[in-house]
């Protein structure tokens, strides 16, 4: 992926790449070993396959078994430097960026997908297999997938009596110098209206989940 010049993909690239230490202590789990976007291989944006599991430790987590293929691209992935965690990393720049629907017209993948986001949320509202209508396929889609995933991997840790735990963090970048500038009362009010199961879902997941803010660089 070339270099971004705006939006969040500009910001986490920059803050891998050149501000890891502010961006380590805004998570809050210690210095972190960053495995993407990294400058050195063109801030390349790794789905969780074959190659980003064998760098994260887990290389016999099997995807296909809740996801089809190897799922999103993730802003950017790590390792805690005591090995004990890895991160999954969402970034945001603006409020636009926090809704999103599922675009998949593959009735296998959406039936496939339907079924994590469902054994992760509870049930879905419709009566149509698709669930097109519910806000987490319509409107919350991927926020609903990065917690299917942070999910799959904590329970496969659990199931092979792995200590290590997996981390979601979202990073919302305030005051955007080169696109739209968004306040964390900005983003804080888009977020509120946000579907309550992903409330209930955050909160259920304390120490799994972590939100920061942190104001974009120039």
């Amino acid at each position: 992926m070339a270099k971004e010049e705006k939006g969040s993909k500009k910001q986490i690239q920059l803050y891998v790449n050149e501000y890891p230490k502010e961006l380590n202590k805004a998570i809050g789990l210690g210095e972190i070993d960053w495995i993407s976007p990294l400058a050195d291989e063109k801030n390349k944006e790794y789905m969780l396959g074959k190659e980003a599991r064998k760098k994260l430790a887990i290389p016999y987590l099997d995807v296909s078994s809740f996801w089809p293929s190897s799922g999103p691209h993730w802003d950017a992935l790590g390792i805690t430097k005591d090995k004990r965690d890895i991160i999954l990393l969402e970034a945001k720049a603006n409020v636009k960026e926090i809704t999103s629907g599922c675009r998949s017209d593959n009735e296998d993948n959406r039936k496939k997908i339907v079924n994590s986001i469902e054994k992760t949320f509870g049930k879905m509202s419709g009566d149509n297999v698709s669930k097109n209508e519910d806000p987490l396929m319509k409107d919350y889609y991927q926020i609903a997938n990065r917690y299917v995933f942070l999910d799959n991997i904590n329970k496969y840790f659990a199931k092979t009596n792995d200590q290590r735990k997996c981390c979601l963090v979202f990073v919302y970048f305030t005051e955007d110098p080169y696109y739209t500038s968004t306040t964390e009362e900005d983003f804080n009010n888009s977020l509120k209206y946000s579907d309550i199961k992903i409330k209930a879902a955050e909160k259920k997941r304390e120490g799994y989940v972590i939100k920061v803010f942190i104001k974009a660089k120039k």
